[in-house]
Order: structure tokens, then C-alpha cells, then sequence
């Protein structure tokens, strides 16, 4: 049997390989296809920059991620309503950043190099906890999105949505759909699913039964619509009420401009115009929680979108070049890292929770810092006093 250039068989589970290859590592051969899978060339500068790159991005997350965590777990008030949802999200960030994208970049990495890739049993473990952590965060940012959009576009069924039971209860319902896929791929069988890993370093699923390919396709496009949904109708809502806000000033500023005599009764209607009582505005609390949400599901669509724009139009491409890989890599780490950061700039209790942790580690410092200087004067006046009694 002919091998592939860095000595694996080409993928054949029907095949028995005249070497001496374990069953259960079938899932590290590849398919030898020399028209869409090239042999790939060392490692480029390219490829380095890209590695070098995510891999701070991946430092970042996992520092953002784990200050978020902190703040959601200052205060009970923080975790109330979405902040549970939330808490759930920064917690698979952290994971992805600090375990599951490393373990990507190192077999993408040895791949890149040209050579065969000396942890390709981890192809496996990595798929599925890559598979579960991923997919259950975009799940989440699903619900999130959900969530605002009762909340903006009919206020008078937000109470139905709320209550914590009912989000515990559709976080179990996106756990039910990743768990059941990933048992499916875990199983390994021919008739349902298998994990193949690429010459180039990519883990991937290959999906045998018509049910797990619904399935995959379910958990993949079902909570990116739901979170496109939630930034198209809030940037609409927010653009709406930025105009009306504008007309309302511009007719408060007219009618102070007309207000020529006292009986005119123009102040005593105050904010009334052609266009009838403004509506009473949100809370200020809601208007934030509903902005940095906004900005994270367009972070979410701008970090993922040039995936999908590769499994639709260019299949071949993912799996072909490294640096691609890293590439994508690079936008799902960047949207890792930079979400934690706009929940905190954007919203004020989460500010506050911070300032308060901030506090608490100054007082720890100093408490640290009093103890320590108080041990070296005692054992100064010890040493003080035992010179004198020489």
C-alpha cells in the first residue's frame, strides 16, 4: 500500500494497512487527494506571525475572561436575568483561550512544518471538547440574542422570558443538542459519524447519517441566525430612537424659540409636538445591558462570518492551507478576547463590580504589605535586643 508523504495511509476503514497501525487510530489517517490537499510547505513567516499573533490574543482571553468571571462573581445582583447566561459564555471563552485553541495551533503548527504530526491521537479529544465549547458559546449567544429581541421589540412579553427557571431551562435544551452530537462523533462508527484529522493539521467530523448531518447543520446556523437576527432589529431599534430623540429636541428647541408670551401655553405642554407625547424612554440599565449585547453579537458575526463564507463557497480552502487555518483561528480568538472587554466598558454595574474588586485587592496588598514590614520590625527590635544583652 502506497503512503502519503508524511508516511500515513489513505483513509480506508475497510482497509487493513500492511503496517503495524492500531484500529483505534484509523481516525489520523487522511485521504490522499493530491487535487485539493498539496503537500504543505514549511513553515512560513506568514504562518508564524499568525501563530505568534493568536497566541497573545489567547493570553488576553484568558485575562478578560477570568476579570469578567471575577465581577459576575462579586455581586448575586450581577448573575440576575442575563448575567447567568453570561457568566456561562465568559467561562467557555476562558476554556477556549487558554486550552482548546493552544492545543489547535500546535497541531496546525506541526503540520505546517511538513511533518507528520506527532500528536494526532489528540485529534479526538481536542474535536470534541473544540466541538462542545464552541458550539454551546454560540448557543448562548443565541439565547442572548433571543432575549433582547422580547425585550426591545415586545416589552409587554419580557416578563414571560425573565424569570431564571425559563433560561436554565433553554441553556439545558442547547446542552441537549451539543451533548447529542458530540456522543454521536464520540462513538466513532461508520454508519453514524467519524473523526478524520487533515495534512494540514485540521481535526474535522465526517458525517455518514442523515441525522447527524441535520443535526451539525442545526447546531451550526441555527444560533448564528438568531444572533444576526438580534444585531440587524437592535441596530434598527437604536437608529429609530436616535431619530426620534433628534425630532423631539428639534421640536422642544422650536416651541422654546416661539415661546413669546406667557398664555401661550407652549411650557405647560412641555415635551407635546406634532408628532404626540414622546413614549417614556427605558431604563438606563436596560439601554446598556441591550448595547454591549448589540456589539457582541456584531462581533460574533464579523468574527465568523469569513467561516461560513468558506464552507459555503470555497470547501476545499479551510483544509488546504495553514495559514487559513490560523487565520480563523486568529477571528475566533479575537471575538474571545474582545467580548469580556465590551461587556465591561459598556455596561456600569460591571464598572462598578470592578472598582470594587480593585478595592478589595488594594486592601489586600496593603494588609500584605503591613504584615510583611511588621514581621521585619519585630525581628529588628529582636535582633536589636539580643545585641544588647551581648
Amino acid at each position: 500500500m502506497e503512503t502519503t508523504f508524511n508516511g500515513s495511509f489513505p483513509y480506508d476503514r475497510n482497509t487493513t494497512p500492511s503496517f503495524n497501525v492500531r484500529p483505534s487510530d484509523y481516525f489520523c489517517l487522511v485521504r490522499l487527494n493530491s487535487t485539493n490537499q498539496p503537500r504543505p510547505p514549511p513553515e512560513t513567516p506568514v504562518i508564524a506571525a499568525w501563530i505568534y499573533l493568536t497566541g497573545g490574543f489567547c493570553i488576553v482571553g484568558v485575562s478578560t475572561n477570568l476579570l469578567l468571571l471575577a465581577v459576575l462573581s462579586s455581586s448575586a445582583n450581577l448573575r440576575r436575568s442575563v448575567g447567568g447566561l453570561i457568566a456561562h459564555l465568559s467561562f467557555n471563552y476562558f476554556l477556549l483561550s487558554s486550552i482548546i485553541v493552544p492545543v489547535s495551533i500546535t497541531l496546525v503548527q506541526t503540520a505546517a512544518s511538513g511533518l507528520q504530526p506527532e500528536h494526532c491521537q489528540l485529534c479526538r479529544a481536542y474535536l470534541l471538547f473544540y466541538y462542545f465549547f464552541n458550539v454551546l458559546s454560540n448557543w448562548i449567544e443565541g439565547l442572548l440574542a433571543a432575549n433582547r429581541l422580547v425585550a426591545v421589540l415586545l416589552p409587554t412579553y419580557y416578563h414571560l422570558v425573565r424569570p431564571r427557571r425559563i433560561q436554565l431551562m433553554s441553556l439545558g435544551l442547547c446542552y441537549t443538542f451539543v451533548v447529542a452530537v458530540s456522543v454521536l462523533v464520540a462513538l466513532d462508527l461508520d454508519s453514524l459519524a467519524t473523526i478524520k484529522m487533515s495534512q494540514q493539521g485540521q481535526c474535522n467530523i465526517v458525517a455518514h447519517s442523515q441525522s447527524v448531518r441535520v443535526l451539525l447543520a442545526w447546531n451550526l446556523y441555527c444560533p448564528q441566525i438568531l444572533s444576526t437576527l438580534g444585531m440587524v432589529a437592535l441596530s434598527r431599534k437604536f437608529l429609530l430612537c436616535h431619530r426620534r430623540s433628534a425630532r423631539v429636541a428639534a421640536t422642544q428647541q422650536l416651541q422654546s424659540t416661539h415661546e413669546l408670551s406667557p398664555n401661550s401655553g407652549t411650557a405647560a405642554r412641555g415635551g407635546t409636538g406634532p408628532g404626540g407625547p414622546a413614549l417614556p424612554a427605558p431604563s438606563e440599565r436596560r439601554k446598556q445591558m441591550t448595547r454591549m449585547l448589540a456589539f457582541s453579537f456584531f462581533l460574533n458575526f464579523t468574527c465568523q462570518m469569513p467561516l461560513f463564507i468558506l464552507i459555503q463557497g470555497f470547501p476545499h480552502v479551510n483544509a488546504s492551507y495553514p495559514n487559513v487555518l490560523m487565520f480563523l483561528r486568529f477571528l475566533a480568538v479575537v471575538q474571545y478576547a474582545l467580548t469580556p472587554v465590551a461587556f465591561l466598558i459598556m455596561n456600569k454595574d460591571y464598572q462598578e463590580g470592578l472598582i470594587m474588586i480593585w478595592h478589595a485587592v488594594g486592601r489586600l496588598a496593603g494588609w500584605i504589605a503591613e504584615a510583611c514590614s511588621g514581621g521585619a520590625r519585630s525581628q529588628s527590635k529582636r535582633s536589636l535586643y539580643a545585641s544588647g544583652e551581648d
